[in-house]
Parts: structure tokens; C-alpha cells; sequence
């Protein structure tokens, strides 16, 4: 079913999955529908999206939510008559002092002559519907209004709401709405799906959900109002509703984000009034996505991977059987699995899946699915990371394992059979990188260290055709990922692991584990002519604590829990995995899978009477074995020193909280995981630390650690107080591994160069190798004459083709010609003759067929290898030219 196409209003949709609206900063001044968002949104519908709906446009110009959101009201054209300091000029829209209630309101547009405005967003939404129709996707058009959840900074005017209640997050005070407000708002939604239709699209999504004027005023919690929108809160949401029918004929479709439950149940939308919110507007739309979360509960609209996926699942399925079957329903929250999309839609919880984040991992899910392929997929990691796009630094929308996304137009696709992910703008966009990249040979490539940024660069290079060998230090791939999936909440981390290695066992990469690359080893592989990739990872800084406690770091205490608890080494099944032998030796080949004993289960048969109380998959014993090989006794103090104030530190403290240690958490910042507000995890992370009893220093910094007590100093005024310690478990900043010298044209990635974040470590370890030419056989040119014949040296065996007297020549594509350029380009150089292996054969001619031995005039046009060159007899040998150093990265 999730690959089957599904009929909305007479438009049949390839399959039922929709990429759905979301903030993208792909957007400009103009707020614009760019050409990034045209190659954005043709990307997953070239990948089998059905339906495509573009990000959100304002309505109104009283909402400008955030820097780069796009514009779906008319604004000026700067014409002659326009004077350069005026509004119009500046394509702004003036608005005027309402006087039925003394607030700014843009009653009417004051544009002058309607002829001169234009809708920023209408040109945008033909280029996405001209780019997604040969596909057959369905194209909606987002439509929406923040109203009291905006942002004054970029108006520069007062935000919109149904009643003055501050909001939680920016605690600005709203303008109350009057009845001018209210109407040029739904005047405003209905010439945008107007504007939007005429642009081409199939339809509009209005929003009603998460950052909407339509939800604030269906909920008690912001609308406080005594008049007729205060006594039926559904009011304004059915008269635009109506007046975008109305705008946009009976064809199109009409879709609609609604809130279900604002996840306050005191106040606000219940599950209750979310029911009789869906029954009085089914009717009225084509489409009814429920969702849930408010100004309270921003990150309960979007969670990261703590929340479970589709955790909407059995609160859809209900309300789909409550309204039984009066519209299609879809699917929303955190489903990234192919599997669980369709075993939703076989069950009857949707009549469709909105998979929008597990599209942004990977843009070709519903391709790779329909064909069979769906361990192919990309996995979505909903970290968050990269898709908090209401951030004061306008992060372009991203995925840590997927560098293009929001990059299709201006990255190259590392994989070179794959074209068509292409908008309108290809001809300067992809086409023109592939036109720079051009062809070349196939390069070897050796890439020492197996976590993302070596696994990804391993991954993106056989794609482009070079051989690639992986050496791994240790015996298992992934570096520091399989440490932090231990953490609480965080075990999708493990993911992209198997991932990668089915990857490069598919494209053939042949890697070897516990292999210990040198310098020697280096050298010799650049003797070789191969291109070297150092993705070492990084390593442990100095103890900053004066203790005379043990001290951990957190690498070390998560890579102690993971090899103890049950942990399989992700090593690709089948060819290409292999046991260390040397680097390029031909032993290394064979296939082996390396699995970490399971100390853990062996520690149960042993000790039955231990406390079987798991934590977070049986890591309760893992962390009490790993503090007790550094003689850390159980439910010892714990204080853990984060001076970061990402996951790190708050994932530590609850993993050692849950085990049984009493823990202080001791960060420098006014709240513990200040960074995790940038992917929406902050609130929550505070509050699982509350619960799990873990004390939070604040505003400390850690200072001697003595007989069992540890001083915690205040970094503004200086104070200290003591805390009990056992251990200190250090989650401050590592260092780059550069044990390992760079020699002169040996590529750097990831944590190598600074240890940073996943998403650096995926973007360098694939954008540059991307980049490369694609290894093309070129033709070899025919001669004009008949070359001399050769004497090579002779064969590992004979050939019994041949005469015995001619046998030191072997026949067919072990002897090929090929032309040896001279000095000067203008010469038309010599020819000579080359001997190549045919493809896994043990001698040269063990694929051959007779060729050079019958005296041909012409020589065959296979593709010659560079390492077999000899030369005619009577000739002097000629030198190898020196190797060309790789490209920095």
C-alpha cells in the first residue's frame, strides 16, 4: 500500500507518502520560493514522494516568523515612481493605525494599483510543480499565519493574536485582533490559495497546528476573547476554511494541519476538543493531518529520538474511526521506517503516511522501497539536529548522515547513475559540477579509520568508481557512534553502522579490522600512486580535574558499558571484511565478523542473584562492571563534569543515575545541556534529569578532588562547595588523533581535523570525495600505422595458443597498444604495448583472446592499465612519471 498510488479529488498521487511542510532557511530577503527549494523539493519527489507540500508561506505581512520564511501576500514592485527610501521600493507593505482597536493593522494592503503587486512565493510554486510533474508527485502549497508565536524583529511591527497572553518562549505581548484584523487575515489566506492554485499547484495545506493564529484561537489558553470568536473558538478556523473553498474552486485540494491536543490538560485543546475540532471541519477539506503540541509543548510537534516513533500512531488511528472515513487521513510524527509506514496504512490507523524527516535522511526511501531495496535506506537518526530551522543563525535544514539535503543544487550527487534528482535550474546546478568534475582514472584509495567521516568517504568514493580499501585499528567499525548509543534515548545512534558497512560490502570495499596503519604503511601506499584519506577520529585532552579519584572520560565509560553489554561489530557480511594481514596484503580479504563477547549475559549465568533491573537495554550491569574494573564502588558518588553543555553530560549522568550512583552535575551555564535548546531537547533534558535525582550544580567549575570529596568553585564569585566523589567522569572537549602523520598529499576528515558533531564528520568525510572525477574509459585512438612488434616479458605460464617459439607473448587483452604521448602535445607520440589482468586471473593472459599475436595493424580499444607498461624491443625503458598528489580537502 505505502508504494501504491492513492485518488485525492481526481488527482491520483504515485504513492502514499508525503514529504510534509517544515522551515528549510532555503529561502532570501525577497522571501522567495528560491531555486534551493525547487531542487529541495524535486529531489523527494524524484525519489517517489506522492505528495509534496512546500514550506509554509505567510498570509499577511503582520507575519514574518523568522528570517528566510516565504511570503504569500502581495507586496510592491519597485517601480520609477517609486522613491527609494518608500515601502514600496523596499517591496515592504505599509501598514495603518487601526482605529477600532489602536493597534498596527494592515486592514488593507497599501499598495496603490494592484497591478503593480506580486506574490514572492507564486513564481517559486510554479518552478516546484514544474520540477515534481514529471514525476507525477502532487504539489500543495503551505499556508500559514504564527499570529501571537512570530516575531516582531523582522516586521518591525506588532504580533497578531486572539487576546494579549504573552507567549512562553519570547514572552512578547500580542496586539488582541479586531474584527479589521480578523478579516484582512482570512482575506489573506484566501488570495494566497488563490495566488497559489494559479501558480499551478494541486492544492493548499492551511495550517492550524504548531505556530498558528488558526490554533490560538481555537484554544482557551490564548484566546480569552467575550465576543463571537471568544464563545465558538472554531469560528475563525471555519470561516477560512470557507473562504479558501471559495477562492480556489471545488478541484483543488484543501488540506488541513490541525492540533489535536495541546499536551495541557488543564487548559487549551484536549484530545476531547481535538475530536470535535476534526468532526466540525472534516467536511470541509480533502486531506486532515492531526498533530499535536503548543506555544507549552514546542518540541512535543517535532521530538527527537527520546520520543518513540510514531507516537501519534494510535491517537490517528482513533480519530480516523471516529469520523468514519468523512476525509483522508494522514499519518504524522517521527515514522522514518518503510515497515512501520505500512504496517500503519494495513492496520487502518492512516489512509496516508507523512514521512517528511526519514525524506530529508534520504530522499529516495519510497524508490528503494518500491524496489525492493529498503535495507538501502538511509536511516533517519531524529536527532534534530539539523532541522531546528527557527534559529537566530538560520541553519540551512540538513540531516547528520545526508550532506545534500538542502544542498541538492549546489553539491554534486556522489553517486553518478543517479540524474535525476534535477529542478529547472540543472543546467547550472548539478550538470555544470559534473561538466567541472569531468573523467579520470580510477584512483586507489586507502582511508585509515572506520568511524563516520572514514565510512562515509570509503562509501562516497566507490561510489564514484575508485577502489577503496578501510583500515580499522580496532575490531569493529563506527568509532565513538556505538558509545553514544548507550546513552538513554540515544540508541538510534547505532544505526547508520550497519548502515555503512552493508554499504561498502555492496559496492565492493574491501575492509580490514584490527589493522594498525604507520607511517611505513603510508609511505608505501603513496609509492603506489594511492590517494590516502586519514579520518583517524580523535582522542581523550588532558584530565583537567586535580583528583585523586578515579577519572573517566565519557568515551571511555560509554565504550566500557557498549563492549559489556551485548554489542555486534556491524563487520559487512560477505566479501571484503577482513581480519588485518598488512596493509595491501591479499590475505586480508577474507571475510570474518567480529562480535564483542557478551560479558554482560555471561556475568548473569554466573551471578544469578544479580539485580536483573535493566536499564535502557541491560546497561545497568554494563556500567556497574566498567566503574568496578576501575575500583569505583556500586552506588558510589558520582560527580560528572560537563563543561559543554551538549548530550554529552546530561546523557552520562542519566546513564549513571539509572544504574544506581548518587550524581552531581557540575556545568558552568545557568541551565544544565544549553546547546540541546538548538534541536528543542533542553527543557526536556532537565526534566528526565529531575526525575532520575540528579543535582545540578550551576555556574561551577570543578577544582580538587580529595579523599573522596570534590570542590565545586563558582565562576562568578569564586565560592566553593564540596560534593561527595568517588569518580569523576570528565565530558569536556577531545583532541584530533594525529599520532598518525599527514604526509604530503594525504587527505584529512572529521574529527581529524577538530572533533566536532556527527553531521562534520559525515559533510567532510563525503562532500569533497564527492567531488572527484568519475573513473571513464577512455577510447583508445587508432594508428596510422603498423607498430612494432614486441617482446614483453614472458608469461607466468604458457599459452598454449601459440607457438613455443612465441610464448613469452601472451595473447588478447594481456597485450593491448596504447599510445605514449611525447613532450609536446603536438607530436603525435609513439605507440607501445601494455599488458593487463583480466579481472580476478592469476596470470596476464588468463582471459586473453588472440590479439597482438596476429599481427594486428590496429590496437584493441579495452582500457589499459597505467602499472603494466613494456616497451618495444630495441627501445630503452622509459620512467614512470611521477604521482600527482592528491587534492586537499
Amino acid at each position: 500500500m505505502l508504494t501504491g498510488p492513492v485518488d485525492l479529488r481526481g488527482r491520483r498521487a504515485p504513492s502514499r507518502v508525503l514529504f510534509g511542510p517544515h522551515e528549510t532557511n532555503l529561502g532570501d530577503a525577497a522571501r522567495g520560493i528560491t531555486a534551493d527549494h525547487v531542487a529541495y523539493y524535486a529531489a523527494r519527489a524524484a525519489g517517489g514522494a506522492g505528495i509534496v507540500v512546500v514550506e509554509p508561506g505567510s498570509v499577511h505581512a503582520s507575519d514574518h516568523p523568522y528570517a528566510y520564511a516565504p511570503a504569500a501576500f502581495p507586496t510592491a514592485s519597485p517601480g520609477p515612481a517609486a522613491s527609494p527610501g518608500s515601502a514600496a521600493a523596499s517591496g515592504r507593505v505599509e501598514m495603518q493605525l487601526s482605529g477600532s482597536c489602536g493597534s498596527f493593522a494592515p486592514a488593507e494592503l497599501h499598495l496603490g494599483d494592484r497591478d503593480g503587486a506580486r506574490v514572492p512565493a507564486a513564481a517559486g510554486w510554479a518552478a516546484v510543480v514544474a520540477a515534481c510533474r514529471p514525476h507525477g508527485t502532487l504539489v500543495l502549497a503551505g499556508l500559514a499565519h504564527a499570529g501571537g508565536q512570530g516575531s516582531s524583529a523582522h516586521s518591525g511591527h506588532p504580533l497578531w493574536a486572539p487576546s494579549p497572553v504573552p507567549d512562553v518562549v519570547s514572552r512578547e505581548v500580542p496586539v488582541a485582533m479586531g474584527a479589521a484584523e480578523i478579516g484582512a487575515v482570512v482575506r489573506g489566506f484566501a488570495d494566497a490559495a488563490r495566488a497559489a492554485v494559479d501558480s499551478g499547484v494541486d492544492g493548499v495545506e492551511i495550517s492550524a497546528g504548531q505556530h498558528s493564529v488558526l490554533r490560538q484561537f481555537c484554544s482557551g489558553l490564548t484566546n480569552r476573547r467575550d465576543d463571537a470568536y471568544g464563545r465558538d473558538r472554531t469560528l475563525l478556523l471555519r470561516e477560512v476554511l470557507d473562504a479558501v473553498r471559495a477562492a480556489i474552486g471545488p478541484d483543488p485540494l484543501l488540506a488541513l494541519r490541525l492540533c489535536v491536543d495541546e499536551l495541557a490538560p488543564w487548559a487549551g485543546i484536549t484530545p476531547d476538543d481535538g475530536l470535535a475540532l476534526a468532526r466540525a471541519v472534516a467536511d470541509r477539506v480533502d486531506l486532515l493531518v492531526p498533530v499535536v503540541g503548543s506555544a507549552l509543548s514546542i518540541a512535543a510537534t517535532r521530538p527527537d529520538l527520546h520520543t518513540p516513533e510514531a507516537f501519534l500512531r494510535a491517537r490517528c488511528g482513533g480519530l480516523r474511526r471516529a469520523l468514519g472515513g468523512a476525509t483522508t487521513v494522514v499519518l504524522a510524527g517521527s515514522v522514518v521506517t518503510p515497515a512501520l509506514a505500512e504496517d500503519a496504512l494495513s492496520s487502518g490507523d492512516a489512509d496516508i503516511v507523512e514521512m517528511t524527516r526519514a525524506q530529508v535522511a534520504d530522499p529516495r526511501l519510497v524508490a528503494l522501497t518500491r524496489a525492493g531495496t529498503p535495507e538501502r535506506i538511509r536511516p533517519c537518526l531524529l536527532t534534530n539536529a539539523l532541522a531546528a530551522a527557527r534559529d537566530p543563525r538560520n541553519p540551512v535544514v540538513g540531516d547528520e548522515l545526508e550532506p545534500r539535503s538542502g544542498h541538492e543544487r549546489t553539491d554534486p550527487d556522489p553517486d553518478p547513475s543517479r540524474s535525476a534528482e534535477r529542478g529547472p535550474d540543472a543546467a547550472a546546478g548539478p550538470g555544470h559540477r559534473d561538466a567541472e568534475r569531468g573523467v579520470g582514472a580510477r584512483r586507489p584509495v586507502l582511508v585509515v579509520g572506520g568511524g563516520p567521516a572514514g565510512l562515509e568517504a570509503a562509501r562516497t568514493l566507490a561510489l564514484r568508481g575508485h577502489p577503496v580499501t578501510l583500515h580499522e585499528r580496532t575490531d569493529r567499525l563506527g568509532g565513538l557512534l556505538p558509545a553514544a548509543a548507550v546513552l538513554p534515548g540515544r540508541d538510534r545512534l547505532a544505526l547508520p553502522v550497519p548502515w555503512w558497512a552493508a554499504e561498502l560490502d555492496r559496492l565492493g570495499v574491501r575492509v580490514v579490522l584490527g589493522s594498525e596503519v604507520d607511517t611505513a604503511a603510508l609511505g608505501a601506499a603513496r609509492a603506489r600512486r594511492e590517494t590516502v584519506v586519514l579520518a583517524t577520529g580523535s582522542r581523550p585532552s588532558p584530565p583537567v580535574v586535580d583528583a585523586d579519584v578515579p577519572v573517566l572520560t565519557a568515551a571511555e565509560l560509554c565504550a566500557g558499558v557498549a563492549r559489556s553489554a551485548r554489542v555486534v561489530v556491524p563487520a559487512a557480511a560477505g566479501r571484503g571484511v577482513g581480519a588485518a594481514e598488512g596493509v595491501g596484503d591479499p590475505g586480508a580479504d577474507r571475510a570474518t565478523h567480529h562480535v564483542v563477547e557478551d560479558v554482560e549475559e555471561r556475568e548473569r549465568h554466573d551471578q544469578p542473584e544479580q539485580d536483573d533491573d535493566n536499564l535502557h537495554g541491560g546497561h545497568r550491569n554494563a556500567v556497574v562492571a566498567v566503574l568496578a574494573a576501575a575500583r569505583v564502588p556500586r552506588n558510589a558518588p558520582v560527580l560528572v563534569v560537563d563543561p559543554l553543555g551538549d548530550w554529552t553530560g546530561s546523557g552520562v549522568a542519566e546513564l549513571l543515575a539509572a544504574a544506581g550512583h548518587p550524581v552531581v552535575l557540575a556545568t558552568p551555564d545557568a541551565v544544565a545541556g544549553h546547546q540541546l535548546g538548538r534541536c528543542g531537547d533542553m527543557a526536556a533534558a532537565n526534566a528526565r534529569l529531575e526525575r532520575a535525582g540528579v543535582r545540578r550544580a550551576l555556574f561551577t567549575r570543578p577544582g580538587v578532588v580529595r579523599g573522596g570529596v570534590a570542590e565545586l568553585v563558582d565562576v562568578h564569585t569564586g565560592a566553593v562547595t564540596t560534593v561527595p566523589c568517588a569518580v569523576v567522569v570528565d565530558c569536556g572537549p577531545r583532541l584530533p588523533q594525529d599520532a598518525l602523520p599527514a604526509l604530503p598529499g594525504c587527505a584529512v576528515a572529521g574529527d581529524r581535523v577538530a572533533p566536532r558533531t556527527l553531521a562534520e564528520a559525515v559533510r567532510e568525510g563525503g562532500g569533497p570525495a564527492s567531488r572527484w572525477p568519475t573513473p571513464t574509459a577512455r577510447p583508445v585512438p587508432r594508428p596510422t600505422t603498423r607498430p612494432p612488434r614486441c617482446r614483453p616479458p614472458p608469461c607466468r605460464s604458457p599459452c598454449p595458443r601459440m607457438p613455443r617459439s612465441r610464448r613469452a607473448c601472451p595473447p588478447g587483452p594481456a597485450e593491448v597498444w596504447r599510445r605514449i604521448r611525447g613532450p609536446s602535445r603536438s607530436r603525435r607520440g609513439r605507440w607501445r604495448t601494455g599488458r593487463i589482468r583480466g579481472p580476478g586471473s592469476a596470470t596476464p593472459c588468463a582471459s586473453a583472446a588472440p590479439r597482438c599475436a596476429t599481427g594486428s595493424s590496429s590496437p584493441p580499444t579495452s582500457p589499459v592499465s597505467p602499472r603494466a607498461v613494456c616497451r618495444p624491443t630495441g627501445t630503452p625503458p622509459t620512467t614512470r612519471p611521477a604521482p600527482r598528489a592528491a587534492p586537499h580537502w
